[in-house]
């Protein structure tokens, strides 16, 4: 017995609510607007030729090729405005298309995803391809998004907010390189300091907010980099100068020459991603003194390098690099059994550079007006002698080869003959690798103490020594041997393996086995 509830039989059972007329009328299927890319009538008339096969029976070979004369035609071509096809019976009959298939001007296209649906989209007239292979690639391609400059100074804001929400101490490395990542695109802070003692400021950087409008923020108490709001400055803008000596002389005035008098003089209004204040305390200021100082026009956010963690910063930099100076000097075999103190003088005068490989640094016969101390990678050093060539019909020649005389690694020394001795220098120092060394300038060897000179040229004096004319053309006739035997060997071996149908890298000999397969052999 079927049974009905007091609910089906108020709100018309089930058929009633979700039968085929009433989903009809609760959710209707789009109107398509447009010319199709199909012509349905013409698909219809296919659909219907006498002679075409079915699931039990093969198409006859006229309805078969009536199908392949008109099947091109299914497709609508929208630069056309009719397509009038004949029906003659001596020829393949064509489509006669009737139906208001065409596009009316007064109707507009639905709109879609360009990406998805680009031949919908208003103005594009190139016909779509139906080969698959075009489409793959465009699913495969990696999409370029572009922004523009305000999205994009947005977004490293909301990134450094975001970075900062912690504390200094809380932060992993990979989030103060995300903060190192954005402020590099900030000029009034990358300008200031190099790269390197940026990415250590990074590990200080805090969040500092202003909770309301007129209050005064003090830029004498470190740099701020504006994250929220807007603020104006009452006094003259500085920056401190860059680490390095060189860079002093570039950077902007110093700050000490801004006085009290100067300080309403500028009235200038600072937005998001803009700076105010120092890296370095102007001397003889109080923290709170109105020199630097900015009225907030809102509530505000910064981010803030303070004075004293930019100064603590620069002293570890420095003593870092003091104590790899220091190790280079103790490694030295030119300062084997050197005292500490005067290590210390010495290491004190080393700078650092890096050359790639191949790069000459210093050519025979040259001078060398630094002494080069290799911390990492490998020299050649290499030398020009005469030699006698024999061609295949007995004449001989003279000519120049270059030998490899020696090669010098992490410990070793070049250019001393030079600055010590004022002598050219006797070979070609070639880098192998990648090398970095410490140099010393020959300014910096004479503005030594008379005892440091004295000791530098008497350690110098127990490790020169030289290869004579004899030893150096020993030395060429034994790599040229070596040369002729590695040469020699390789063609017996390609003959071997050749004659053998054996083929290195190929099939079954393109792996090598183990020490263990091959015993077992």
């Amino acid at each position: 017995m079927k049974t009905s509830s007091r609910y089906d039989q108020e709100s018309g059972g089930w058929n009633a609510k979700f039968g085929e007329q009433t989903r009809k009328q609760r959710h209707p299927l789009p109107k398509l607007i447009g010319l199709p890319a199909i012509n349905y009538n013409g698909l219809r008339w296919l659909c219907d030729i006498e002679g075409l096969g079915e699931r039990d029976r093969p198409s006859t070979s006229e309805a078969h090729e009536l199908f392949l004369a008109n099947y091109p035609k299914m497709f609508n071509n929208p630069r056309q405005q009719a397509l009038n096809l004949s029906l003659n019976s001596t020829q393949p009959r064509k489509l006669n298309f009737g139906d208001g298939q065409l596009l009316k001007a007064s109707e507009t296209k639905i709109p879609h995803d360009k990406g998805l649906f680009p031949h919908w989209c208003k103005g594009f007239d190139v016909p779509v391809s139906h080969n698959i292979s075009e489409h793959l690639s465009k699913l495969h391609k990696h999409s370029v998004i572009t922004m523009s400059a305000a999205a994009l100074l947005d977004m490293r804001i909301k990134s450094i907010k975001r970075v900062l929400r912690k504390q200094p101490f809380e932060r992993k490395s990979k989030e103060n390189e995300v903060l190192l990542k954005h402020l590099q695109y900030f000029p009034e802070i990358a300008e200031q300091v190099s790269r390197h003692v940026l990415k250590e400021l990074c590990s200080v950087a805090q969040l500092d907010k202003c909770p309301q409008e007129d209050y005064t923020v003090f830029g004498n108490t470190g740099l701020h980099l504006i994250l929220r709001g807007s603020v104006m400055v009452q006094s003259t803008q500085a920056f401190s100068p860059e680490l390095s000596r060189e860079a002093t002389e570039v950077s902007s005035p110093s700050p000490s020459c801004i006085l009290e008098e100067d300080e309403l003089q500028i009235s200038e209004k600072l937005t998001v991603g803009q700076c105010f204040g120092v890296l370095s305390k102007v001397e003889e200021k109080e923290a709170n003194s109105k020199l630097l100082s900015v009225v907030s026009l809102e509530p505000c956010e910064f981010l803030k390098i303070s004075t004293s963690d930019y100064a603590r910063v620069i002293q570890i930099i420095q003593a870092r690099e003091e104590e790899q100076k220091l190790s280079l000097a103790k490694v030295c075999k030119l300062f084997n059994s050197w005292p500490l103190l005067s290590l210390k003088k010495i290491a004190g005068l080393i700078k650092w550079r890096k050359f790639p490989p191949g790069q000459v640094l210093v050519s025979e016969g040259e001078r060398c007006e630094v002494i080069g101390f290799i911390k990492s990678g490998e020299c050649l050093l290499r030398r020009y002698i005469n030699v006698a060539h024999t061609f295949p019909n007995g004449r001989k020649e003279q000519r120049v080869k270059s030998v490899m005389i020696g090669r010098l690694s992490p410990g070793d020394s070049f250019g001393e003959i030079t600055v010590l001795k004022g002598l050219p220098m006797p070979c070609s120092v070639i880098t192998d690798t990648h090398v970095q060394i410490g140099t010393i300038s020959t300014l910096d060897v004479h503005d030594l103490d008379e005892v440091t000179r004295s000791l530098l040229s008497q350690s110098y004096s127990v490790m020169d020594a030289n290869l004579t004319e004899d030893e150096i053309q020993k030395e060429y006739i034994e790599q040229e041997k070596e040369k002729e035997w590695v040469r020699f060997k390789n063609k017996v071996v390609g003959n071997v393996l050749h004659h053998r149908g054996i083929l290195p890298g190929y099939s079954k000999w393109s792996r090598n086995p183990s020490l263990l397969e091959v015993s077992e052999k």
